[in-house]
């Protein structure tokens, strides 16, 4: 079931996943991902960059190499982006 809520997220407007509950519970599942992750990656980035952790996990790696990069960098919502594919293995 999980995987048909991702097809519909991606194919479907708010407004259209708030006419019937499934959608509405798939809407606001994919917006409290969204915050979890926000909050992950600020906490992340203070572990880091502020008090001088090394943490030696996939979205601690990114961080790293997005500061090193010197083409550009990715904003966190890029960061949040990759999150899905990396969980899912397709990389």
């Amino acid at each position: 079931m999980a995987i048909g809520n991702l097809i519909w997220r991606a194919i479907l407007p708010d407004w259209v996943l708030g006419l019937y509950k499934k959608g509405r519970d798939t809407r606001d599942s994919f917006k409290e991902l969204g915050v979890y992750m926000q909050e992950m990656i600020q906490s992340r980035k203070e572990a880091i960059f502020e008090r001088g952790l090394e943490q030696s996990d996939l979205l601690s790696n990114l961080l790293h190499a997005n500061v090193s990069e010197d083409k550009g960098s990715m904003t966190d919502q890029d960061l949040m982006g990759e999150s899905p594919t990396a969980l899912s293995g397709r990389h």
